[in-house]
């Protein structure tokens, strides 16, 4: 199978987007220059291969992160651990994507916790990739 990677991410964004437990979160599948948060941003995979027709491998890994504004400490690791929790069903809820891909599977957890931004706010994060078989 060949994969298109714009498919592909807008699959992981639409699948994200059609969970009810991210209601009210911004779903992009760019890189925002100003993101309105609560979000999740489907990133670029490091590497890409637009030629490759793959064979069950992990063809792809895509990185997907999710962003909320930092209010309270208890307030933000509650939001922050619901996120986490719910993330993976809602990226794994159509595994093929529409067709687009064999399978898909979210690996471990990384970049948790809190980080400022240029502008000075400060966010609550964590980042997931999705590993992506064709």
């Amino acid at each position: 199978m060949t994969v298109a990677l714009g498919t592909i991410r807008t699959g992981i964004k639409t699948n994200i987007a059609a969970d009810a437990n991210f209601a009210g979160w911004t779903i992009y599948d760019v890189e925002p220059r100003n993101p309105m948060r609560p979000c999740a941003i489907v990133g670029w995979p490091d590497t890409y291969d637009p030629r490759g027709t793959y064979g069950g491998n992990i063809d792809l890994v895509i990185p997907v992160r999710f962003e909320q504004v930092w209010r309270d400490d208890q307030e933000n690791d509650t939001d922050l651990m619901a996120a986490m929790d719910n993330a993976v069903a809602a990226i794994e809820s159509d595994r093929t994507l529409g067709g687009a891909c064999d399978d898909l599977a979210v690996g471990s957890f990384s970049d948790i916790g809190v980080r400022g931004m240029p502008d000075d706010t400060v966010v609550a994060q964590f980042s997931c990739p999705v590993e992506i078989m064709a």
